[in-house]
């Protein structure tokens, strides 16, 4: 994972494992999908119990939003213990490892102060898309 994803997982953490608390309640349906960066996705979603963190791709000669798929790089990690787990270890791995505590996420830089700079970025728009559906 790059230093940058990793500082976009730490700006989303607190939404995530909110959706992870919301999956293991099963109060209510979960399908959330936050991209971290350079085509790295976290997802929490139902009928999976666990956060995955994966690499998405786009097929060559397809384009939009809709065609982006996931890759086989990622891993799932485990509600119950794994999750949570990484959650507790996060102070003892920005000890450890000084560039992904000091990383900040790209989009604070100035050069992203506007559409354009985001646009222009291979990390924010890996897959070069100038369209987005409005959200449901």
């Amino acid at each position: 994972m790059f230093a940058r994803s990793w500082a976009y997982l730490q700006r989303y953490l607190t939404k995530i494992d909110e959706e992870a608390r919301e999956l293991n309640r099963k109060s209510r349906p979960v399908n959330y999908r936050v991209h971290l960066g350079h085509g790295i996705y976290a997802s929490v979603s139902d009928g999976y119990m666990c956060v995955d963190l994966r690499r998405f791709c786009m097929p060559y000669g397809l384009q939009g939003e809709h065609n982006i798929r996931p890759t086989k790089e990622g891993l799932a990690l485990r509600l119950e213990d794994e999750w949570s787990a990484l959650l507790d270890l996060m102070s003892v791995i920005h000890a450890a490892n000084l560039e992904l505590a000091a990383a900040k996420p790209c989009c604070d830089n100035a050069d992203h102060a506007n559409q354009l700079g985001m646009l222009c970025c291979s990390g924010c728009n890996p897959f070069h898309l100038t369209m987005w559906n409005a959200p449901n």
